[in-house]
């Protein structure tokens, strides 16, 4: 069973260049990143704003 379904999925990726794949993760590199950045720097904020607040 194993097997089988190793070759399926040989079958199924030898046509996929990584061409394509590298290029749409390109692409979605300018929206994943500010995002994530922007996430991090909101839970910063938080935190820091919350650690103002406890100490005040």
């Amino acid at each position: 069973m194993e097997g089988a379904a190793t070759s399926v999925l040989a079958t199924a990726l030898a046509n996929v260049t990584m061409t394509g794949i590298t290029a749409e993760i390109v692409g979605v590199l300018p929206i994943v990143l500010p995002v994530a950045i922007s996430c991090i720097a909101i839970r910063k904020g938080i935190g820091f704003l919350m650690g103002t607040l406890r100490g005040a």
